[in-house]
């Protein structure tokens, strides 16, 4: 977790809990106004003409949230100092880096495309049938919005877990993983759509059955692609077992 802090801070700060990045937010504002104000207080302790309007770190605290927030000073302000004028210009500096991150973090949070994904549905079962006399693995796919996803792409892969395959090299490769060819009709989703996979010689079910498929630890995994009206792009997945 904390190599993925440090490689993908801004990514893994989006997808973290919104709670949690309000009360990180809350943290870092509050510790930068009172960080800055026993600074600022520290430097009136030592030579009371560098601000004026200070009685006590109260206000020290007070200049420090005026200072980041740019609301105003009223009765506080700096005297005739160079010390207290490039600190205030640093910490103006780190005012405008904190809130870009933080309103980038919540902005990004809030227009994620991980809302859209929740409106496609897949059902939860997949059934191996014969369909026109042809024995094919079928699902169903919906879109419960008025306005569809644009350019929805549905992909399935198969994972088994067997003899696996060894390489040329001598590398064992415990999972197999084969492409699933899929067919549907409907690429508008403007109607709920049953996706289906011929069964035949060139399919990875072919010659299986629920048994080989257990015991092989056989699993089938569907994803949706598709792009929203905003024009972000958003997944979903369901997976099947035997």
């Amino acid at each position: 977790l904390r190599h993925v802090w440090k490689r993908d801070f801004f990514t893994t700060a989006v997808h973290s809990r919104f709670p949690m990045i309000v009360l990180v937010m809350l943290f870092v504002y509050i510790s930068s106004f009172s960080v800055w104000a026993c600074i600022y207080y520290l430097i009136w302790r030592v030579d009371k003409t560098c601000f004026l309007g200070f009685h006590s770190f109260l206000s020290a605290f007070l200049f420090s949230i005026e200072t980041q927030n740019t609301i105003g000073y009223g009765s506080h302000a700096i005297g005739d100092c160079w010390l207290p004028a490039w600190l205030v210009g640093i910490q103006c500096i780190e005012a405008v880096l904190i809130e870009a991150v933080f309103i980038g973090i919540i902005f990004a949070k809030i227009s994620h495309p991980k809302g859209r994904s929740r409106t496609i549905l897949i059902s939860e079962c997949g059934c191996i049938a014969r369909r026109d006399g042809i024995l094919k693995f079928m699902f169903r796919v919906a879109d419960i919005r008025k306005r569809t996803a644009i350019a929805p792409k549905v992909h399935a892969v198969m994972y088994t877990w067997g003899p696996g395959h060894t390489t040329a090299e001598g590398e064992h490769i415990p999972v197999l993983v084969q492409q699933i060819t899929l067919h549907y009709l409907d690429a508008t989703l403007l109607l709920p759509v049953v996706v289906e996979h011929t069964v035949d010689e060139r399919s990875p079910l072919y010659g299986h059955t629920s048994a080989s498929l257990e015991a092989l630890g056989a699993e089938i995994v569907v994803t949706f692609e598709g792009t929203s009206e905003l024009g972000d792009t958003f997944m979903t997945r369901q997976s099947y077992l035997p």
